[in-house]
Formats: C-alpha cells, sequence, structure tokens
C-alpha cells in the first residue's frame, strides 16, 4: 500500500523533470569565456570576472583580455560595465572602432556592445585598454537581460512546472488555497524580476564585495581573515556554498556560474515567502486582514527586489522568519517543539549573517516573558538542545573573530574600512527624530550618495529603502510616478504602524521584541558608524511581518467606516502598484 501511495504522489515525477529541465539551463546556450588576463605596468595576472581589484593606481591604464570560442549562428552580443573607461578594443589583433563604444565610462548602466562583425567562429582574443580613474578598476561582463523578451520556452515551462511543484508542497505542509496562492504569486513576481535583473545590477556593496569573497575562498582555498576583503567579516557558510557551487559551474560557463548563484538566492526567498505568509496566518484572527496583509507581504517592492541578490541577506532572512513563525506558534499554544525550531531558526540566521544575533537577541526575553506567562520551567534537555544550537551558530558563524580576541586583533562585526566619506552622515539627535516632508514627497527615490532623497535623516531614508533600496529601480518619468505615489501611501502605513504599537495586546509580545530588537539595530549601526550604507531595509527585511501587524492593528483608531474603508481601498492601490512597479519594466526594458 506504501508502494502505491508513493506511486500516485506527483511530486515523484514532477521532481525529475523539473531538474531535467533545470540541467538544459546549466549547459550553455553561449560561448563560454576562458583565459582571462589583467595587464598593469608590464605585470599580468590570471582573473576571473568580474574584476574589481585594487592592484590597479588611479589615474593609470591597464589592459583586460580573454579569450571566447563563438559557436555556429551566434552572435557576440554583450554588456560591459566598465571601472572606469574603456579606451579601446582589440579584437584578434584588429581594433574596434572607437566611434561604436557607446558610453565608454558608464560605471553604473554600462555599455551594449555588439562585436558580431568583427569576431570569427571559433576562438577569438579579445582585449579592452582602460583607464582607472579612482578606486578599484576592472570590468564586468553580463549577458543583457531584457525581461519577458529574453524568456525562452524553456524559462516558461520550468516556471510552470515550479509553480505546480511549489504548490504540491505547500499542500503537504497544510497551507489553504488563498495562501498557496499566495505565495505563488510571490514567487511569480519574483521570477518576472529576476528576468531582467543580472547577477551584478543593484548589488549595493562597493566592489562586489560578496562575489570577491567567494573568488578569495576558490583561489585561496582557504577562508579569509576578517580584513582580507570588504565583506570578509561576514560568517563564511553562505560563501563556502557558494564556492562551492561557483568553482564547478565556472568550468562550464562562468556567466552561468553567477546566475545559478542568483537562482539559489531565489530559492532561499521562497522559502521565506512561505515562511513569512504562515506567519501572517498566525498573527490575525479575521481572514480578510489576513489575506489583505499576506498580499501586501508577497509584493512588497523592497522584499521583491532583494530575492536575486547574491549575497547573504537572503537566506538570513530565512532564518528570521522561521524564528518569527515559531516563536509565535510556542507564543500561541506553548509547545514546546515549537521553541526548539524557532531557536534553530535563529541559529540559522546567524550562521548566515552577524544580524542574525538580533534576532536571537530578541528571542531570547521571549523566552523569559513565556516562561512567567505559563509559569512553567523549561524541561533539562530543552535548555541543553537551546544552549547546542546558540554556542554552536554563534562559534560556526564568529569563530575568526573569537581567534582574533585571542590573538589581542580588534575584532568586528561590521565592516566600514576604506568606505568613501562621500558616504558620511550626520547622527545628531535631530537626524534621527526630524522627517523632511518636502524631500520625501519632491524625491521620488533615496540614495546613499545624495542628500536629495533624505539621507541626511534616518525616518527619510529608512522608510523609502523599505521599498526600493537606495536604487531608482523604474528610472523613468513612469517609474518615479509610480514610485512617489507608494512613497505617499507607504508614509500613511508608518503612522498606523506607531498607533498599532501603542495598542499591542500580549498576544502580540514577539512581533514587538523581534520589531525593536530590528529597528535599534539599524538606528545604532547608523549613530556608530555615521555611514549612509548601513541604514538601509534590506538589512532587517523580516522587520516587514511586524509592520504589517502593527499597520493593521493601527486601522483600529479610525473610528469613522468609510475612513477605514479609504485606508483599505488605498492598500489595494499599493498592492496593484507594487506589482506592476515590478511587472512593468520586465515588459519595456
Amino acid at each position: 500500500m506504501k508502494i502505491r501511495k508513493i506511486l500516485r504522489e506527483p511530486l515523484l515525477y514532477l521532481l525529475p523533470l523539473l531538474v531535467a529541465l533545470a540541467g538544459f539551463w546549466i549547459i550553455p546556450a553561449k560561448s563560454s569565456i576562458s583565459d582571462v588576463v589583467l595587464a598593469i605596468d608590464g605585470n599580468s595576472y590570471s582573473e576571473s570576472f568580474p574584476i574589481s581589484t585594487h592592484k590597479i593606481r588611479e589615474n593609470s591604464d591597464f589592459s583586460i583580455s580573454f579569450n571566447i570560442n563563438i559557436k555556429e549562428n551566434e552572435n557576440f552580443v554583450y554588456k560591459f560595465f566598465p571601472d572606469d573607461c574603456i579606451l579601446g578594443i582589440e579584437i584578434n589583433g584588429k581594433a574596434f572602432p572607437q566611434e561604436m563604444i557607446k558610453r565608454p565610462c558608464d560605471y553604473n548602466n554600462g555599455t551594449l556592445l555588439d562585436l558580431s562583425e568583427y569576431t570569427q567562429k571559433g576562438l577569438n582574443r579579445i582585449e579592452f585598454q582602460m583607464k582607472n580613474n579612482s578606486g578599484p578598476g576592472g570590468l564586468r561582463i553580463d549577458y543583457p537581460y531584457d525581461g519577458f523578451s529574453s524568456v525562452g520556452f524553456k524559462q516558461i515551462l520550468f516556471s510552470i512546472l515550479l509553480l505546480i511543484t511549489v504548490a504540491l508542497i505547500l499542500q503537504k505542509f497544510k497551507f489553504g488555497i488563498s495562501a498557496t496562492s499566495l505565495v505563488l504569486l510571490g514567487i511569480g513576481i519574483r521570477l518576472i524580476y529576476f528576468s531582467y535583473t543580472s547577477p551584478i545590477e543593484r548589488v549595493y556593496d562597493m566592489d562586489y564585495g560578496h562575489l570577491v569573497y567567494i573568488n578569495m575562498i576558490i583561489e585561496n582555498k582557504q577562508i579569509p581573515s576578517t580584513d582580507g576583503c570588504w565583506s570578509c567579516n561576514h560568517p563564511p557558510l553562505y560563501y563556502l556554498i557558494g564556492a562551492g557551487i561557483k568553482s564547478i559551474l565556472d568550468n562550464i560557463n562562468p556567466f552561468y556560474s553567477l546566475r545559478f548563484l542568483q537562482q539559489i538566492a531565489m530559492l532561499f526567498s521562497f522559502a521565506s515567502l512561505a515562511f513569512g505568509v504562515a506567519l501572517l496566518y498566525r498573527l490575525f484572527s479575521d481572514k480578510r486582514i489576513t489575506m489583505f496583509s499576506s498580499l501586501l507581504f508577497v509584493v512588497w517592492p523592497g522584499f521583491v527586489i532583494t530575492a536575486p541578490r547574491i549575497g547573504n541577506d537572503v537566506p538570513f532572512y530565512l532564518g528570521a522568519l522561521m524564528c518569527m513563525l515559531f516563536a509565535q506558534m510556542w507564543w500561541n499554544k506553548h509547545k514546546s517543539r515549537y521553541l526548539l525550531l524557532s531557536f534553530l531558526g535563529a541559529g540559522i540566521a546567524v550562521l548566515f549573517k552577524s544580524t542574525g544575533f538580533v534576532v536571537l537577541g530578541a528571542l531570547i526575553p521571549i523566552y523569559i516573558c513565556g516562561i512567567f506567562r505559563f509559569w512553567e520551567f523549561p524541561r533539562l534537555k530543552m535548555i541543553v538542545g537551546i544552549f547546542i544550537i546558540v554556542m554552536f551558530s554563534a562559534f560556526a558563524s564568529q569563530h575568526r573573530i573569537v581567534l582574533d580576541f585571542f590573538r589581542n586583533e580588534t575584532p568586528t562585526l561590521v565592516s566600514v574600512r576604506n568606505l568613501n566619506p562621500g558616504l558620511n552622515v550626520k547622527t545628531s539627535l535631530g537626524s534621527f527624530i526630524y522627517f523632511d516632508v518636502k524631500d520625501y514627497f519632491m524625491e521620488a527615490y533615496t540614495s546613499t550618495w545624495n542628500d536629495e532623497g533624505g539621507r541626511q535623516y534616518f525616518w527619510n531614508f529608512f522608510i523609502k529603502s523599505t521599498l526600493f533600496g537606495e536604487y531608482a529601480v523604474w528610472n523613468s518619468n513612469e517609474g518615479r510616478i509610480f514610485a512617489s505615489i507608494l512613497n505617499f501611501i507607504n508614509l500613511i502605513f508608518f503612522l498606523l504602524i506607531f498607533w498599532g504599537i501603542v495598542n499591542m495586546k500580549i498576544q502580540n509580545l514577539p512581533s514587538l521584541l523581534f520589531f525593536t530588537a530590528l529597528i535599534a539595530s539599524l538606528i545604532f549601526t547608523r549613530a556608530y558608524y555615521s555611514v549612509s550604507c548601513l541604514q538601509d531595509f534590506r538589512y532587517i527585511a523580516p522587520v516587514l511581518v511586524p509592520m504589517l501587524l502593527f499597520t493593521f492593528e493601527g486601522l483600529k483608531i479610525l473610528k469613522n467606516t468609510n475612513l477605514r474603508f479609504g485606508v483599505y481601498v488605498c492598500m489595494l492601490i499599493f498592492a496593484v502598484l507594487s506589482f506592476l512597479f515590478i511587472v512593468l519594466p520586465g515588459i519595456f526594458k
């Protein structure tokens, strides 16, 4: 009977098909690049893309050359991101026309080059002569990702099978139709964003720090010291996983290895969606409000934008939301296994990112409050289990910092080495209290580099960063109109959040402690380090769930039925505009 039941299980047939189809993605559809060489002052260095290095002196010339083996009936069309300027290009020893290089110094947007007429079938040697104006120098290359127009039949079929598979898996975990539909909507919108977002777009960290960390592990066959690179102070687990994947796939296609790392991040994001929706379904008793809040959660722009990002943020979200979910379930039902699972989630968060200690720090007072609430002291086995999880995750995450401490070296959880002074911001009391209303409404986006957009004021920057991060995702007149409307409605949400906190119920204490701890950590890092890039929502994105909880709790201040209905309409408009804000660039890119 068990065998028959297994044979009737749809997942038994779907998963192999899904894996087989994913295998087609691994086989390179385009030519791969090899033998990448960086030449500086007569010295040559073997490299891999993307290249960003401080070996190159400021205001000096350098060159980057590589081989590409072009197949039959294939065009050589790539997007090149120079750091800082392309002076010239040679293809098989012949000069490429300079006038065909548009925007040769556009580091942010890059330049799209079609070299097809100047290459031959088979092996080609390409050389870029370049100049470094300031900071690190280098070059990154990628396929042009053009949204819907670049999506083929295989990707569509893969996406459909993926959604069906996820629906069946969620059914196994007793997700209802509405919850499953919302998770699938969240996955769908992330797949659309993924279709026009390359591995090196909107990467936030200077010098593609996470990729540098991964490449250092591959090249040196060891974990670097905490001061070895911009991101090297982060816990090593994510980077060890990334190095293992990249070292294998680089032999097949170095561009696909980066895309695959994005796909791994997407899987973490999908799991985070399921945990977040499950948590919201346990925070509200009203089914309509539960569906409304979950709809906002799955299409929230700032949460979508982080999904395909190469780095340790998205795995951290998974652990943090898992911790929040089971902490709330333990708070509601007081079953020991939920408490252990919540600490396991916190341990996962700690293993991937130091911000996990904030989640763990909030969980401990929740545990203490629960003891007094239920008047039941924990069993010895539970205490031992929690102790093992906390100690293992903490040491595995920060063993290098522990060793630095015993070597009398200065340990650090947050890296601000060699940051550009242009990122410095005010840390006066007023910068944390004052809210620049004019700037908030006049500037659609925010930036870590320019005061326009409110970076000098914590709440201006933070509220906008919940939607867009520090990047103008859809930087057109239409996109700015959408962004401005979303900003306006989001401000209403935040006004309701504060009222929801004031009128909090005891059942929402875990959410309050998580919310307070995460927001306080962001305020502390900005105040202590005085740099704009450390106040971004992406560092604490799981706080979105408590934010939505207190938003809907705050709605109770509105006694007037018509006024409350108007706010619900605004929320629906926000959800629709958020969806369009992500989808439309994939159509018109």
